[in-house]
């Protein structure tokens, strides 16, 4: 079982990694949104910009990984899928039945897409690294 202590580490490694990568994608969202693109191309492309700058953090500096990178990169875009799909979601519907405007929309999307991958990275995509392997591996 994963201690708290370490846990908090894995946590604020996360947020600090998740900092350059949201100045990256938000920069790229908004700049967009701002040329006339749709929030959905915009949320796109912001994503995926930071797909190959989140697998580098989370792997060199999250969770220190030294596994095999091969595997841990497939582990990581299904990842990325899941959480990008529950984003979308959030976006979907904060837009079309809850209309909010733009700018919150993404902001509820964002964090939905935050929370779901932390997890999946942490007990999908790097077990190993963190000591959470599930039973199958």
């Amino acid at each position: 079982m994963l201690s708290l202590r370490r846990h908090k580490k894995f946590v604020w490694r996360y947020a600090l990694a998740g900092v350059l990568n949201g100045i990256v994608g938000f920069s790229a969202i908004f700049i967009l949104m701002e040329l006339g693109a749709s929030p959905f191309i915009s949320n796109l492309s912001g994503y995926a910009l930071g797909l190959a700058i989140g697998f580098a953090t989370s792997k060199l500096f999250v969770f220190r990984s030294k596994n095999q990178m091969a595997s841990e990169a497939w582990r990581y875009i299904t990842a990325f899928g899941v959480s990008y799909l529950a984003n979308l979601i959030v976006l979907a519907v904060t837009l079309s039945w809850l209309v909010f405007p733009p700018i919150l929309a993404q902001t509820a999307a964002v964090s939905t897409y935050v929370l779901v991958m932390y997890m999946l990275a942490h007990f999908f995509v790097y077990s190993k690294a963190t000591g959470t392997q599930s039973i199958k591996d």
